[in-house]
């Protein structure tokens, strides 16, 4: 008798650490917004695609083994997890003890140095009706050894940060919301660490409009920034953008852009199209450059009706404290 109460005792102890270890996997904004949370990738993992854990090339394509698969970014959802630089793959949180927040749980964070392309996209936006807010979050840091865009650069070098990305076939053009840094538009007189913003393109034809969100060489790399993008479509189709930057400890600060609002409206809403999955989402993407970065906790979200105070916010995984509740959508919103 008491071998076979052992027995079970073990059998159950199996079963719910297996069970703990799932639920720890998935970030608890993941879990409050339940089906509005398209994916995820906390990042937090020491190995990919089953339990290799060779992060070194020719391994491109990757899937961190630290998410269930209902809401995995690739291969859970039709989105693509790639990436081409010569250094990327986890390495301990503790090495990044420094830099992060004192009540983090993270185990791992994600490397990235080098030239080439290296990003997370989010899937597709399949949302055939209007009325929704779609938004994007992950946290970044730099290296004070990472390569940063020079002024009036001749080849237009650049970083990727965060996008969301689509395509309108019928108009045959794409639209970008979009935190990038460098290229050939920098003013000598702005800093090469400066963090743009962007809303363009046809769909909603958004006026060019690039307002700074701050300075990655002196607001990211003592710390890790949350950087957090949302497009807001209203009931009407109208289509608006924010952008937002915030320095978490032990670093401080927060920077908003909300663009300016689209001249054509989109009834319709955002057709599945297969464009999202491909320049959109945590991009590492650098053209010649060679950063050296850290990344965590990607996740891709969406909340209806339209909510234009909703943020992904803090992972508390990430910032510590207890999981994230999405605020209630405002009432008495009116188009304009």
């Amino acid at each position: 008798m008491k071998i076979k109460i052992t027995m079970i005792a073990a059998v159950a102890w199996l079963v719910l650490g297996f069970a703990g270890s799932a639920l720890a996997a998935t970030e608890a904004l993941c879990t409050t917004l339940g089906t509005n949370c398209i994916c995820g990738e906390p990042l937090n993992t020491a190995t990919h695609d089953g339990g290799s854990a060779n992060w070194s090339s020719p391994v491109q394509h990757f899937d961190p083994d630290d998410s269930p698969f209902a809401t995995q970014c690739y291969p859970g959802k039709p989105a693509e997890n790639f990436c081409a630089s010569p250094v990327f793959g986890p390495i301990p949180a503790s090495q990044e003890a420094a830099f992060l927040p004192p009540g983090h749980t993270l185990s791992f964070v994600f490397q990235h140095v080098g030239p080439s392309i290296c990003h997370i996209a989010h899937p597709s936006i399949s949302e055939p009706s209007p009325n929704f807010t779609y938004c994007l979050r992950h946290y970044r840091r730099w290296t004070s050894t990472s390569e940063w865009p020079t002024h009036n650069d001749p080849v237009d070098r650049q970083q990727k940060v965060t996008t969301i990305g689509w395509f309108y076939p019928t108009i045959f053009d794409a639209n970008n919301i979009q935190i990038s840094m460098g290229g050939a538009s920098i003013p000598v007189t702005d800093p090469r660490g400066r963090l743009n913003t962007r809303f363009d393109g046809n769909g909603f034809d958004a006026p060019n409009d690039f307002q700074q969100i701050g300075d990655a060489e002196t607001q990211c790399v003592n710390n890790y920034c949350r950087f957090e993008v949302c497009m807001d479509v209203s009931s009407a189709g109208e289509g608006r953008a924010r952008l937002r930057v915030t320095q978490v400890a032990p670093g401080s600060g927060q920077l908003t852009v909300h663009k300016p609002v689209g001249a054509v409206l989109r009834p319709e809403g955002v057709p599945d199209n297969g464009f999202g999955s491909g320049p959109g989402g945590l991009s590492m993407f650098a053209s010649d450059l060679a950063p050296n970065d850290r990344a965590t906790h990607y996740i891709v979200t969406r909340v209806r009706p339209e909510n234009r105070l909703f943020w992904p916010g803090p992972a508390s995984e990430v910032e510590g404290g207890g999981g994230p509740t999405p605020p209630a959508a405002p009432a008495g919103l009116t188009v304009r």
